[in-house]
C-alpha cells in the first residue's frame, strides 16, 4: 500500500517490536484525521507526553507572522500547570472517556454520564 503512496518505499527489515512501530506509523499516516489512533492508544495503552512531542520543535522553528519562539511559549504554556491537570497519565484515566451528550442521557433512563 505504501508503494502506491511513495514510489521510493523499501520493504522494511526490522523485526519484532520496531516492525511493530513502523506498522503502527504507516497506519497513523494513512488514516491521518479519522480518530483511529486515539482508539489504538486506549487499547493499547499507550499515554501520549504532550510536552515531548515533536511539533513544538516545529512550532519553534516557525518564521511565520508572530515568529515561532512567541507561539512555541505559548504552547508549552497551555500543555503545562492546570491544563496539564487535566490530561491523562494513565491508560483508564477518566479524562480519556468522552461525554455522552444530554439529550441521549435524556432519552435512555439507563444511561449514565461518564465520570
Amino acid at each position: 500500500i505504501v508503494k502506491t503512496r511513495d514510489a521510493d518505499f523499501v520493504q522494511p527489515t526490522e523485526t519484532g517490536d520496531a516492525l511493530i512501530e513502523k506498522i503502527f506509523l504507516h497506519k497513523r499516516l494513512d488514516l491521518l484525521f479519522e480518530g483511529v489512533r486515539f482508539f489504538d492508544m486506549k487499547r493499547l495503552g499507550i499515554v501520549p507526553n504532550r510536552l515531548a512531542a515533536k511539533n513544538f520543535q516545529i512550532i519553534k522553528d516557525f518564521t511565520g507572522q508572530g515568529g515561532g519562539e512567541t507561539k512555541y511559549l505559548e504552547a508549552i504554556t497551555k500543555n503545562q500547570g492546570s491544563s496539564y491537570e487535566t490530561m491523562p497519565k494513565t491508560a483508564d484515566d477518566k479524562n480519556w472517556q468522552f461525554k455522552i451528550p444530554y439529550t441521549e442521557i435524556k432519552s435512555n433512563p439507563l444511561c449514565q454520564q461518564n465520570p
